[in-house]
C-alpha cells in the first residue's frame, strides 16, 4: 500500500469513528450530501485511484481534500487522539458529558457539521496554547467557552457562530446581541465582577465561492469588518472583540506548468476590537486573537504525464 493510499485510508477511517455504525449506515443511505459523508467518498475515490491525484479531472475537490486534512486534525485534537496518524479518541479530555453528548447530537443534524467544526476549531488551537485553560459548555444561556488565564484573575467568554451561505447582514447583528447576553451570563454565573468577552464568527460557507481568489475575499471580509464594528459600537459593550474567521485556499502554480504543484489551505482570522468595552482587554491578550489565532495545512503534488498507448 503506497504512502498516500495509507493516509486518504487513516482520513476515511476517521470519519467514520465519528458516528455509531448505524446512524452512519443512515446517513449514507438518507443524507449523500452530509459533508462527512461527502468526505467520505472523496476519500474513498482517491484510494480507488491508488492515491492519485488526477488532473484536471480532480480540480473541483482539491481545496476539499486540504480541509479534510485540517478538521480531521481538529478532530483528532480534541479527542484526545493522535493527530499524527489521524486516529479518533474519546473527547475525554473536551468538556463535561453534557458537552460530548451535545457533539454526538451535532453530528446527525444535517445543518449539525459546520456548526460544531466551528466550535472544535476554536477550541483544539486553545487546547494546545500554553499558559490558557480552556472549558467547553453547554450549560443553557452561557458562551460555549470559558477560557483561564494563567495568573490573570479575569477569565474570558467565547461563544462560536457558523454563518451559512445565504444569511443576511441582520444575523451578525442577531449573533452578536446574542452573545453579548450570553456573556454577561457568564459573570452571574460565576459570581464575578468582571470578564471578557470574544465572538468567534465562521465565514467561511458564505464566501466559500471566492476563496481561492484572495483578492476578492480579502475586499469582502474587510466589508463585513467594518459593518461589524458598527454593530459592536453601538449597544455590546460585553463584547471585546469579534474574530472572524474564514477558509482560503491557494495553490502555487497551475499544474502542468511545473513537475510538482504545492496545495495550501488556511483556516485564519481578522479579530475586529470593540473600541470601549465594559472591561477593557489588555493588549497582550488581545494578541492571540489579532495575530496567532489559526491553522495552515497543506501538501505537494508531483505531477506525472500519463502514458497512452496506441492500439488497432
Amino acid at each position: 500500500m503506497s504512502n498516500s493510499v495509507q493516509h486518504f485510508t487513516a482520513q476515511k477511517n476517521l470519519i467514520h469513528e465519528l458516528f455509531k455504525q448505524d446512524d452512519w449506515l443512515k446517513l449514507c443511505k438518507k443524507e449523500p450530501n452530509y459533508p462527512a459523508v461527502k468526505r467520505y467518498k472523496i476519500c474513498e475515490q482517491i484510494i480507488a485511484q491508488e492515491g492519485i491525484i488526477k488532473f484536471p479531472e480532480n480540480r473541483n475537490i482539491i481545496p476539499e481534500l486540504t480541509s479534510i486534512l485540517l478538521d480531521n486534525y481538529i478532530f483528532s485534537k480534541v479527542s484526545d487522539g493522535n493527530p499524527a496518524s489521524f486516529s479518533l479518541g474519546n473527547f475525554a479530555n473536551y468538556g463535561d458529558a453534557k458537552v460530548r453528548q451535545q457533539i454526538a447530537s451535532q453530528l446527525k443534524k444535517t445543518n449539525g457539521f459546520q456548526s460544531l467544526m466551528t466550535e472544535l476549531s476554536f477550541g483544539a488551537w486553545f487546547l494546545s496554547k500554553k499558559g490558557f485553560q480552556i472549558t467547553a459548555t453547554e450549560d443553557e444561556g452561557l458562551a460555549d467557552f470559558k477560557i483561564d488565564i494563567y495568573n490573570h484573575p479575569i477569565s474570558i467568554a467565547v461563544e462560536c457562530k457558523h454563518i451559512d451561505t445565504n444569511t443576511n447582514d441582520t444575523r451578525y447583528q442577531e449573533v452578536i446581541k446574542k452573545a453579548n447576553k450570553q456573556i454577561k451570563n457568564w459573570k452571574t454565573h460565576l459570581s464575578t465582577e468582571a470578564i471578557y468577552g470574544i465572538v468567534f464568527i465562521d465565514v467561511s460557507n458564505k464566501f466559500r465561492y471566492i476563496n481561492s481568489d484572495f483578492g476578492k475575499l480579502l475586499y469582502s471580509l474587510k466589508e463585513l469588518t467594518n459593518k461589524i464594528q458598527s454593530i459592536i459600537r453601538r449597544d455590546c459593550s460585553s463584547v471585546n472583540g469579534v474574530l472572524l474567521i474564514c477558509d482560503s485556499f491557494q495553490m502555487s502554480n497551475e499544474p502542468g506548468d511545473t513537475s510538482s504543484t504545492s496545495f495550501c489551505f488556511a483556516r485564519s482570522g481578522i479579530f475586529i476590537r470593540h473600541l470601549n468595552p465594559v472591561q477593557p482587554l489588555p493588549d497582550y491578550l488581545a494578541e492571540p486573537f489579532e495575530k496567532q489565532w489559526g491553522y495552515q495545512t497543506g501538501y505537494k503534488v508531483n505531477w506525472k504525464h500519463r502514458e497512452f498507448m496506441a492500439t488497432n
